[in-house]
C-alpha cells in the first residue's frame, strides 16, 4: 500500500475488505519530468464481489482524488489476460496501447491504459 508516495483506497462489506485500488505518484522522464502522473499499483477485487461496479467506483475515487493532486493522468498496466476489464477502461474514458513488456527476461502481452486528469 501506498502512503507516502501514493495513495489506496479499500472497499469493504460488512466491514470485510472485498477490493481495493494502490496509487503511486511519479515523476515521467525527462523531458516531461516536471510532470507528476498517478499510476495504479494494483487494483484487485475479489471474485465473488466482481461485475458489480465495484472496480468502477474505485477507479472513478481514484481518478478525483489524483486530480486534486495535479497529476497529469491516471496510468496504468494490465496483461492481456485480464480481458474481462477492457470494457470498464473504455466506459470510463481510457485510451489504451497494446504492449509487451519482458520483466525478468520473460515476454508478457497486455496494454497500458491511461486517463488525462
Amino acid at each position: 500500500m501506498h502512503i507516502d508516495d501514493g495513495f489506496t483506497l479499500i472497499a469493504c462489506c460488512a466491514d470485510i475488505p472485498i477490493a481495493l485500488i494502490s496509487i503511486i505518484y511519479r515523476e515521467l522522464p525527462a523531458p516531461l519530468s516536471t510532470t507528476t502522473e498517478a499510476f495504479i499499483d494494483i487494483i484487485e477485487v475479489r471474485p465473488e464481489f466482481r461485475r458489480m461496479g465495484i472496480a468502477r467506483q474505485l477507479v472513478e475515487r481514484a481518478c478525483k482524488e489524483a486530480a486534486n493532486t495535479n497529476s497529469h493522468q491516471l496510468r496504468g498496466w494490465s496483461s492481456a489476460d485480464k480481458i474481462e476489464a477492457l470494457p470498464m477502461w473504455k466506459e470510463l474514458g481510457f485510451t489504451m496501447c497494446p504492449a509487451t513488456i519482458y520483466p525478468h527476461g520473460q515476454e508478457v502481452k497486455g496494454y497500458y491504459f491511461a486517463k488525462l486528469l
